[in-house]
């Protein structure tokens, strides 16, 4: 059997796993309901951000709502139990889930190194154009066009007819910092691996990103009918899911957010519709 000592720290990091569950699926709820394709993107992107680092904050608050009971103790009254060495360097379960946190965090970090890795690697032979606000990269690899940071990679055999599009569609990637925001989100998931609703909020991040570059294209001018087929053939090819790109898996809801007139109504009343989960919660676990 475990050492008594590791019980309360088993049965602490349980509760504070389950609490961050808890608050983690409510304000993602709060999101779906009040937020998701309703108000700007840029709040969207915003509260993703904010609730995913929020929810793993909130069980960690100690609020004192009234004060309590001082009870002094005497040293007679306290008893202490010295174990032996070899009790007190026995592997407990706290260090198996020590282990186990510890290298799933690194895997994820470190699936997002060998990404960033992966596309610096493909200015090997590549053409680089610099702009005032960016820099091109034609890489003979063929891949599907994205950006990373003030980087725009494209395959060279990219027709010029599509260039337009693509350059618009990953320039608003980077004017809007897509590509910090990420890094952000994957060191997040790397640090709460184990919370499904931190890949889920993620994944609406990654939304939210792409819906905002295609609004952007097309309110720059750009044919609807050109610009859905410019992306349909962006669909083949390497393009790393830390990066901004054309293609994903996004691309029906994508094709369907293009064609349906969304309005961003009531935004902060909306924002503001947040706040009750938000209180909830704190009052709940803090």
């Amino acid at each position: 059997p475990a050492p008594p000592q590791a019980l309360p720290t088993m049965k602490t990091l349980a509760i504070y796993a389950l609490e961050v569950l808890a608050c983690s699926g409510v304000l993602l709820a709060a999101y779906a309901i009040l937020l998701e394709r309703r108000v700007k993107f840029r709040w969207c992107r915003l509260y993703l951000l904010a609730t995913t680092a929020v929810a793993a904050l909130i069980p960690l608050l100690r609020i004192p709502v009234w004060p309590g009971r001082i009870i002094v103790a005497t040293p007679g009254d306290w008893t202490a139990e010295v174990l032996p060495d070899a009790e007190a360097h026995a592997i407990t379960p706290g260090h198996l889930c020590l282990g186990l946190y510890l290298a799933g965090a690194a895997l994820i970090l470190g699936i997002m190194l060998w990404q960033v890795f992966r596309i610096r690697r493909l200015r090997r032979g590549a053409e680089v154009t610099r702009t005032g606000k960016y820099k091109i990269v034609r890489t003979r690899q063929e891949i599907a066009s994205f950006s990373f940071f003030r980087t725009i990679y494209i395959w060279t055999a990219t027709p010029a007819a599509e260039m337009g599009a693509i350059l618009a569609h990953e320039s608003s990637h980077i004017a809007h910092r897509h590509s910090l925001e990420r890094i952000v989100m994957e060191t997040m998931k790397a640090a709460l691996w184990w919370n499904p609703f931190v890949w889920i909020a993620a994944r609406r991040l990654t939304e939210a990103e792409e819906f905002e570059a295609d609004s952007d294209v097309l309110t720059s001018g750009y044919d609807r009918a050109e610009y859905m087929q410019t992306i349909f053939k962006q669909l083949f090819g390497y393009s790393p899911e830390i990066a901004n790109g054309l293609r994903n898996s996004l691309t029906k809801k994508r094709f369907k957010m293009m064609t349906t007139q969304t309005k961003s109504r009531h935004s902060l009343l909306r924002l503001a519709g947040t706040l009750p989960a938000l209180i909830g919660l704190l009052c709940a676990f803090s």
